[in-house]
């Protein structure tokens, strides 16, 4: 791989690569002596692969990830694909480039980069809408909402994960939850303050989205994204679960202690319709990192939407979530993170039993996609909003 003048001191992106698994497995203290051997070599291409992979099975030895799976994308370059560890909770199978993992709020960027293109497309208008007369107490009271407001969570609508019974209907393996049901489940409470007034992370707004994009197309959103993203740019092992089932040779066992309030750990088998249910377009997305970075590559190229609506969704506005520091402001469906006073754009996601970041340089023009198979307390906003419950 050509390193063009742009890109970053493979040194520094490999600081940047042990905060980045630090903030997923909160083990920055397991990993800091890495750092010193790693930042003295002088790395070309060769040299920068070892030295990945020798975090990534450090990670996979010194913690309790079974399996991670990096890429890293330089603008007009191939990507740089790696993983170590396993694909199981018995560290029998092991973790290779085309196993699947989910990536929880990764999701959102997926969500939002198709309202965007709806709106590419005039089959939306960005400014003002009526939600489309759903069966909820919100839209029979016939709240004016913008996009952008639930693009960005300012739609002060309550997040529908905090409900318990909900979390509980989960567990049952084949149970399938209905995205009108989880708006339902929010518009019980009231607004938490006026539309476009303040930030307030919640789910429902992407639930909304998916549901919003569906009776535009009059498709289900998982037939949108394939139409839209996986079919046209060859996303092939990106999918839509419960919509989509991952091939059971690609399917990857998840290891939860902290999402789930029980004894011991709880390993969150694949195709396990109750949850990715549950998640719906806030967080079910499953992929592989390469075509997770691919996905992120293509974005910021302008591939995938024009340049103007990409400035748009890279408008960001203050948004501080207390147990996400790395998160400053948000866009649309995008956070914009610090790490190490680095600028990212991009997104955190954490799902039952997996762990995911996807984001983006836009100082040096890189990509990073970064997953593992085990759900981490405080990895993202996500994971706050169900530990309330």
């Amino acid at each position: 791989m050509k390193v063009r003048n742009h890109c970053p001191n493979k040194k520094l992106l490999v600081i940047h690569l042990v905060l980045l698994v630090g903030l997923l497995n909160h083990c920055k203290s397991e990993l800091s002596f890495h750092r010193k051997g790693i930042v003295e070599k002088q790395n070309n291409n060769k040299n920068l692969q070892t030295d990945l992979q020798s975090v990534l099975d450090e990670v996979v030895k010194e913690t309790k990830v079974s399996g991670v799976q990096l890429s890293i994308k330089f603008e007009n370059e191939d990507a740089i694909n790696l993983q170590s560890g396993s694909a199981d909770v018995k560290r029998k199978v092991r973790l290779t480039q085309s196993h699947v993992m989910s990536w929880g709020s990764v999701t959102k960027m997926f969500c939002s980069t198709l309202i965007l293109k709806l709106i590419e497309k005039e089959n939306v208008k960005p400014d003002s809408i009526t939600i489309y007369k759903m069966d909820s107490p919100i839209f029979r009271n016939q709240i004016v909402l913008q996009l952008n407001q639930l693009l960005s969570h300012r739609s002060g609508i309550q997040n529908y994960m905090q409900y318990i019974p909900g979390l509980v209907k989960s567990f049952y393996y084949k149970y399938h939850w209905k995205s009108d049901d989880l708006i339902k489940i929010a518009s019980k409470g009231k607004l938490l303050f006026e539309p476009g007034s303040n930030f307030s992370y919640s789910n429902t707004n992407f639930v909304m989205l998916g549901r919003i994009a569906e009776k535009i197309m009059d498709k289900p959103l998982n037939e949108l994204f394939r139409e839209q993203f996986f079919k046209p740019y060859n996303l092939q092992n990106i999918y839509f679960p419960p919509f989509d089932s991952v091939p059971v040779t690609n399917a990857v066992f998840g290891v939860d202690k902290n999402f789930i309030p029980v004894p011991g750990k709880y390993v969150h088998k694949p195709n396990h319709k109750g949850w990715s249910s549950f998640a719906n377009a806030a967080g079910a997305i499953a992929g592989t990192s390469a075509d997770m970075v691919k996905f992120m590559d293509l974005l910021v190229s302008n591939e995938i939407i024009n340049h103007k609506l990409l400035d748009k969704m890279t408008i960001f506005e203050k948004a501080l979530v207390r147990d996400v520091p790395e998160q400053r402001e948000y866009g649309l469906g995008l956070q914009k993170i610090l790490i190490d006073d680095e600028e990212y754009w991009g997104h955190i996601g954490s799902y039952i039993g997996f762990s995911g970041i996807l984001i983006y340089s836009p100082k040096y023009k890189y990509s990073i996609a970064l997953s593992c198979n085990y759900s981490i307390f405080q990895t993202s906003s996500i994971i706050k909003e169900i530990q309330k419950e």
